[in-house]
């Protein structure tokens, strides 16, 4: 199938196998779509892509933002903000649903809303039916428009609007006067990503192009890095005769949020990559903490795991580390008890075992890809 793509394109896919390993494009585009956490952000940053291509076959140039803006693109002078549809909540023929809370940061509520007056001038959602909708700012909805919400001043979340409502394709609401033919950009069938082509209307280019933009990086190292590290360890688990299982719905929410896999016999595994800026040789770093909220709520408790299991990236060993269990060019992991990792030099002052948010070991302290300490 690659012998069918351009020389650019080829090129494209060599920087994506850098980051991700040697993965198929069949699995990984079918992890893409059934691992929501990857998919989510995927599909929400092609619609940007898209929207973006629409407007350059228009002749109309656009500024892309990124990074944790409220903003995603600049038109005209206009801020926009582009949101796929929550699949749950919409109803076809009925209604059209869309989350409106931020991705980044603190996720306690309402510091995860909206207010109206920080938002962009203009929500661009994405419609099921291939249109989309351009609403003000000052007519989405807001929590109170629904019974029971509270914090009713924000922005709704989920923002309800109707299948027919009187936003979809308002193209004048942006100065844009020439005729928009949605149909337009429609490619040929991608040759690699054939499933995520149907749904994001994109190309193979445009898909990894995507993934790769710099401004784009929380989906390549977070999401879709992050998720395959996991899903690499879950294999490599299950090919030694290891069960692994993810919290059970009725868990706690501390254990749902602050573990990644239990064994069968109750003990709690964390998964995590290096921190490329922390390693230095054979030194490997690692940030031991959550993504979203303040310290120390970001900080893991030493009773939250057990094991940490750090997975490292293809490219992530330098040439003179040396081991017979060492996967050149593939990944590779380390099982790192929870005792060997220091306690938070505040932890007193908080009143809790905190562990240090940084942890460093060499290749050499801890055997690698071996599981004989969870097999134990």
């Amino acid at each position: 199938m690659v012998e069918q793509l351009t020389q650019h394109e080829k090129g494209l896919l060599k920087v994506l196998a850098k980051h991700i390993g040697p993965i198929s494009y069949n699995l990984l585009e079918d992890f893409i779509i059934n691992t929501p956490s990857v998919y989510r952000p995927v599909v929400g940053h092609c619609f940007e892509t898209w929207f973006e291509n629409l407007m350059t076959s228009l002749g109309i140039k656009t500024e892309p933002v990124g990074g944790d803006d409220v903003v995603d693109m600049k038109l005209g002078g206009k801020t926009l903000q582009l949101k796929t549809p929550y699949k749950n909540g919409t109803i076809e023929g009925e209604r059209v649903a869309v989350c409106l809370h931020k991705t980044h940061g603190l996720e306690k509520r309402p510091h995860n809303l909206y207010k109206p007056n920080s938002f962009a001038d203009f929500l661009i959602a994405k419609h099921p039916n291939g249109s989309v909708i351009i609403c003000p700012r000052d007519n989405i909805p807001l929590n109170k428009d629904y019974p029971r919400r509270q914090w009713p001043n924000y922005l709704a979340d989920p923002a309800y609007f109707d299948w027919n409502c009187e936003w979809i394709n308002r193209w004048d609401l942006l100065g844009i006067t020439k005729k928009v033919d949605l149909t337009k950009l429609k490619k040929k069938e991608n040759v690699l990503f054939k499933k995520l082509g149907e749904i994001t209307m994109l190309s193979d280019n445009d898909i990894v192009k995507t993934i790769m933009k710099p401004e784009n990086f929380r989906v390549l190292e977070q999401n879709l890095k992050g998720s395959i590290r996991e899903f690499y360890f879950f294999e490599a688990a299950k090919t030694a005769g290891i069960k692994l299982s993810e919290p059970k719905k009725e868990a706690a929410t501390r254990t749902r949020i602050k573990v990644d896999f239990m064994l069968e016999n109750g003990k709690k595994i964390q998964v995590k990559g290096r921190t490329k800026s922390l390693c230095e040789g054979h030194k490997v770093g690692v940030e031991v903490k959550g993504s979203h909220g303040r310290i120390p709520q970001r900080l893991y408790q030493r009773k939250d795991f057990d094991f940490l299991v750090v997975v490292l990236d293809p490219s992530a060993i330098p040439d003179s580390f040396k081991s017979k269990n060492l996967k050149r060019g593939e990944y590779n992991f380390y099982v790192i008890p929870v005792k060997d990792i220091p306690s938070h030099e505040r932890s007193r002052e908080w009143g809790k075992d905190y562990l240090k948010d940084i942890f460093y070991f060499m290749l050499e302290d801890y055997p690698i890809n071996d599981f004989s300490l969870i097999k134990n």
